[in-house]
């Protein structure tokens, strides 16, 4: 079954963008490969731990398991997995809108990536700052 969806025209200056974990897939990552999404992420674990496939370990289990010795590890792992280096053509799209207000719940950088690129100040806010309207 397939349904046909009309967004219509819309302003973006007066839109706010969500962004959730799919955002970035597709991606590329200083480590030369993509950004996983939450499943993606508690696979690499299992397979860096060299656990059974089968392993039904949740995501906290397993984070805490690869930082049991050194908690800079899963630090380093994440920068390394997160910190993005290329976006696709669509999402540098959807980042070229000029957007009111984006909010994501990304661990990686795709904004300030975008943003960098195309020579922008950095326009990241973080929960302890008031928002202004």
């Amino acid at each position: 079954m397939t349904h046909d969806i009309e967004i219509g025209e819309f302003n973006p200056e007066c839109s706010i963008l969500f962004l959730g974990s799919g955002f970035s897939l597709g991606a590329s990552n200083i480590a030369n490969g993509n950004p996983p999404n939450g499943r993606g992420l508690r696979r690499h674990f299992i397979e860096q731990l060299n656990l059974p496939a089968d392993t039904d370990y949740d995501l906290q289990v397993l984070s805490e398991e690869f930082a049991e010795h050194d908690s800079g590890r899963l630090r380093d792992e994440l920068y390394r997995i997160f910190r993005l280096t290329k976006l696709t053509p669509g999402q540098t799209a959807v980042l070229n809108e000029p957007w009111r207000r984006i909010y994501s719940t990304n661990y990686d950088d795709a904004v300030e990536l975008h943003r960098s690129e195309k020579k922008l100040p950095p326009n990241a806010y973080d929960v302890s700052e008031k928002v202004l309207m």
